[in-house]
């Protein structure tokens, strides 16, 4: 018993992360940029009984860019994700894939290395890029307005760091 209170406790506490570090992003891009609540959206195959959810999505121009927020160290599940959502999706250049690391001391190229292996090997079309989670929060609060984030973002190799002047405040 005293096993299944503790399991309990610490994937109540896993959960507690997970949704503080998406809850930290959704509401930073909807406050710098005026953005309405930004909602997760649930993909579903009913003949196959399989579903994904992915954190977020935010249309910009001809784009709709689908943000997944990883609290953990789990390329695999990116991956999977990734894989479902290419098969979800058909019109592969109107979507891109936006994978967001929040762990500790994490690679980004583990996952970029994940996703690059579902486009080779199984065909996946869908564009993506993997951004660590001080990486993606450096860039929105060094943009002026969302075109500038999404040029930004497009960019082929981003270094973007969090700097000390950088707080809620600027916002």
């Amino acid at each position: 018993m005293i096993l299944f209170i503790v399991i309990l406790i610490i994937t109540l506490l896993d959960i507690m992360v997970a949704a503080k570090n998406e809850n930290e992003l959704k509401n930073l891009l909807e406050n710098k940029f005026g953005l309405a609540p930004l909602t997760g959206i649930k993909f579903a195959h009913e003949k196959y009984k399989v579903e994904s959810t992915i954190t977020f999505q935010l249309p910009h121009n001809d784009l709709i860019y689908l943000f997944e927020v990883d609290s953990y160290n789990t390329p695999k599940v990116l991956f999977g994700e990734y894989v479902l959502l290419n098969n979800y999706l058909t019109d592969y250049s109107r979507y891109m894939f936006i994978a967001i690391q929040y762990a500790k001391a994490f690679n980004t190229d583990r996952t970029a290395n994940h996703l690059n292996f579902a486009r080779k090997k199984l065909g996946c079309k869908i564009p993506f890029k993997v951004f660590d989670g001080l990486s993606i929060m450096a860039l929105a609060l060094q943009s002026n307005s969302l075109n500038i984030f999404f040029k930004k973002l497009h960019q082929e190799k981003l270094q973007y760091k969090l700097e000390k002047k950088f707080s809620s405040e600027h916002l």
